[in-house]
């Protein structure tokens, strides 16, 4: 009876493969409209737009038309040779023979549509596989022993400075962007400052101040102001972006409804996140002005000693301070679905940079070009563990995946 019910809810081939396909064309669409804003501004980009146009339209509807086709049909060939009383035990779970075949066919149709048609690069099949684990960790270990990401921030912020401050060079250009975009940074100094090994303290002045020459505390003050402008108007442009894209028709008819109320919801949503990414680089970046004021207070003031060397190398403290203060930050956001996102989101990007570092890529050097990392069997690899992996959680029990998953299973697998 159970078989019989999760069949009439399953789509059949046809229908999912044109479904499925259809949307593949809208992403394609959308993308290709990215991707030419983006190249008109570029002599060189739009040369190679205009050669790549079609490949960026047909990629996504060709990946999951061919992902569709492959998947059905081998749940169809499944069923032929086990049968529908196969399927469930008498409790109406999934019998493990049935899960894991459906999962290796899973992993072997992901491994197959990300090399027909690769949509996913290794960094972004990396973070899948983060999220297919979590939903792995949450169904094995019990309720009460099971990890929380936001629990584990305080060693995730912490690190953070290590790659971004400590090894600046190797972090990926698209990071680099983000800093000076979002939180209006100067990445450049930082090579010169902290990428050395004599522990002789860095200038704050020349590091992390972005006026020149204007004393610590204004400048914390007025840089702060500059830095948190700029990152509340990211955040406006980038939850109006997410609602419009996420629920079009019923964004619209709330602006138009409840004009006021969807106006403070935005701008709420805005500030919280804003204060979040702003007090956590902005309050740890400054640890160095006042770890600096302490020392010339010592060395000058209270020794009397105005021919003392002050150096020190502050990196432990400086990663101590950051991890403190992101984990009090991170309070600042009052879902916790989004605390748990924002945690896993931060690791893998930690995790990504670690990876590029052992690779000695620097920021400016393509993952293409590595022979491992440009391979693309990498990517298909683990995009198909994590696809096999998502797959086998919802069998087993789809509550223990995050809500993004288990959309993903319900709109593109049903």
């Amino acid at each position: 009876h159970i078989a019989h019910l999760e069949r009439l809810k399953e789509k059949s081939l046809p229908v999912a493969t044109l479904r499925n396909g259809g949307i593949g064309f809208l992403i394609g669409s959308v993308v290709l409209v990215l991707q030419w804003n983006k190249a008109r501004k570029n002599k060189q980009s739009w040369e190679k737009f205009k050669t790549e146009w079609f490949r960026y339209l047909m990629k996504y509807p060709l990946f999951l038309t061919a992902f569709t086709l492959m998947y059905k049909f081998l749940m169809l060939i499944g069923r032929q040779l086990v049968g529908s009383r196969g399927l469930h035990s008498r409790t109406g779970q999934r019998l493990f023979g049935r899960k894991l075949s459906i999962t290796i066919s899973a992993f072997c149709c992901g491994f197959f549509a990300q090399r027909l048609s690769p949509v996913f690069s290794w960094n972004w099949a990396l973070y899948a596989l983060l999220r297919s684990l979590l939903g792995i960790a949450r169904l094995i270990i019990p309720a009460d022993f099971q990890p929380y990401p936001a629990d584990l921030y305080f060693l995730v912020h912490g690190c953070l400075p290590w790659l971004i401050t400590y090894n600046i060079s190797t972090v990926p250009a698209s990071y680099v962007h983000f800093f000076k975009s979002c939180l209006n940074v100067n990445c450049a100094p930082y090579s010169v400052s902290y990428e050395h090994n004599h522990g002789q303290l860095p200038n704050c002045v020349t590091t992390v101040h972005i006026v020149n020459g204007q004393a610590c505390l204004p400048s914390f003050v007025h840089d702060g102001i500059k830095r948190y402008k700029v990152c509340l108007s990211f955040y406006l442009k980038f939850y109006v972006l997410t609602s419009l894209l996420g629920g079009r028709l019923k964004f619209v008819k709330r602006v138009l409804l409840q004009p006021l109320q969807s106006v403070l919801k935005i701008l709420g949503q805005s500030v919280r996140s804003s204060l979040f990414l702003f007090m956590g680089f902005h309050f740890p970046s400054r640890i160095h002005c006042l770890y600096r004021y302490i020392l010339l207070a010592y060395h000058r003031w209270w020794k009397r000693d105005a021919f003392a060397v002050i150096a020190c190398n502050q990196m432990w403290m400086f990663l101590v301070a950051s991890a403190v203060v992101g984990t009090l930050c991170l309070r600042l956001e009052p879902s916790i679905t989004k605390r748990s996102d924002i945690a896993l989101f931060s690791s893998w990007r930690l995790l990504e940079q670690y990876i590029r570092k052992c690779a000695k890529l620097e920021s400016y050097d393509r993952d293409t070009e590595h022979h491992i990392l440009g391979n693309p069997n990498l990517a298909a690899l683990l995009f198909a563990l994590s696809i096999a992996l998502t797959v086998y959680v919802h069998l087993s029990d789809k509550q223990k995946l995050k809500a993004l998953e288990r959309s993903i299973m319900t709109v593109f697998l049903a």
